[in-house]
């Protein structure tokens, strides 16, 4: 009799085992997926759904736009077979900002160092980024594009004047309202021309820009 009292003990605790497991294993339903952060605002426009300011209402008040995302971070990298030129200096347009446009950041990395194979001198190489060909560098101060492999833009003696903190505007620069604006990378050399203007003459190189901006509405 003491047997089976055991017995049946001891089947019960393994039922009530398999049940504890059961629940144990049970998955329990997890909250609602989140709604949404962003919906389309129309003609390829991004908008929010959970930030937005309060429109202004009202006679005479025209809400044109209740809000899009309109911020993006491009890169670019532009290699020594850029170079061609027949002359000691060489431009290579890196970008075109829209009209309205603010830009607010800005950096170089120079993963490879620029070097001459023949006609130019590699230890006179420097680079500048302007909005315009020519000597215009307010974007990139001049740096040594042959030196060695750095980041420039981390340190805001080689901002230019149009995002370097005592001079920018608004901690950037804006573009005018009617036209776009180029950014310009010059490459110059101290002696001896870049290129012959179908080949360059430049061994090695390559610098890879990243810029954040946004284009107004």
């Amino acid at each position: 009799m003491r047997t089976l009292r055991a017995i049946g003990v001891v089947v019960a605790l393994v039922c009530a085992g398999l049940v504890i497991g059961e629940a144990q294993q049970t998955q329990v339903p997890g909250p609602p997926p989140l709604a949404p952060i962003v919906s389309s605002g129309g003609a390829g426009a991004i908008s929010s759904t959970v930030s937005q300011l309060t429109p202004a209402s009202g006679t005479g008040i025209t809400v044109n736009n209740p809000g899009e995302v309109r911020t993006q971070t491009y890169k670019v990298t532009v290699a020594s077979t850029a170079f061609v030129c027949a002359a000691v200096t060489c431009d290579v347009t890196i970008a075109t900002l829209p009209a309205k446009t603010f830009l607010s950041f800005m950096v170089a990395q120079l993963t490879q160092v620029f070097a001459c194979a023949s006609t130019c001198t590699s230890s006179t190489l420097s680079m500048t980024v302007g909005a315009t060909v020519g000597t215009d560098s307010r974007f990139l101060a001049s740096f040594d594009a042959d030196a060695a492999t750095m980041i420039v833009g981390d340190a805001d003696a080689e901002m230019g004047v149009a995002l370097a903190r005592a001079t920018a505007v608004q901690a950037g620069f804006l573009t005018a309202f009617g036209s776009s604006t180029l950014m310009v990378l010059r490459l110059t050399s101290g002696t001896g021309n870049l290129g012959d203007a179908v080949a360059t003459n430049l061994s090695t190189g390559s610098v890879t820009f990243y810029l954040t901006a946004t284009v107004l509405p």
